[in-house]
């Protein structure tokens, strides 16, 4: 995976920037730059970029609240006191890029949740990011097609990959999963 990551909008250069403590938003899309911005947006957003969010000191990240939402985007070195990301019941979700280097937490009980989001197509997580996460569940996303997973993430994790019937492509980064003690890979088709 290239270090570059192509995307409609490029992290920390989006158009739509925040103005003193308002979040500024356009057709459904809110633009994140800090913690304080992250806990007031609302519920029906339907586009989330998040640039630049370094002080957000919270360990759980949990989406669910978000049930209009399309698709998400985050940055670079992002939320790196995370240990847990829940990522479940989203029914409109339609994609989740991840930037190189984010979600940094490396401690015992740390895990990645995606589960339940039927109309999620694209997964993908840049360079290091998720790099000492232990867990990585994905599950009941019948609508994914395609799973891209850069260098040096995951580590420590084992790697599950179960009926994901629409799966057309999984690409897994060099030293990703590296020291896997289990690793499944069925029904794919």
């Amino acid at each position: 995976m290239d270090s570059t990551c192509i995307s409609i909008i490029s992290f920390g250069m989006s158009a739509v920037i925040p103005i003193e403590s308002e979040l500024k938003t356009t057709s459904g899309e809110v633009s994140v730059t800090r913690a304080e911005e992250w806990n007031s947006l609302p519920s029906n957003v339907k586009r989330i970029v998040v640039s630049v969010c370094d002080d957000y000191l919270n360990e759980v990240l949990d989406l669910s609240r978000f049930t209009e939402l399309e698709e998400l985007t985050i940055g670079n070195n992002c939320f790196n006191y995370v240990s847990t990301v829940s990522v479940s019941r989203l029914a409109k979700l339609k994609s989740i890029e991840i930037g190189e280097k984010s979600f940094g937490n490396g401690s015992a009980n740390t895990q990645l949740m995606v589960k339940n989001c039927p109309a999620l197509v694209s997964l993908k997580i840049g360079n290091q990011s998720f790099k000492g996460f232990k867990r990585f569940n994905l599950s009941e996303v019948d609508g994914l097609k395609s799973v891209m997973i850069g260098d040096e993430c995951f580590k420590e994790c084992d790697l599950v990959l179960k009926e994901l019937k629409s799966v057309e492509s999984v690409c897994v980064g060099s030293g990703s999963f590296e020291k896997s003690r289990h690793t499944v890979v069925e029904s794919l088709i």
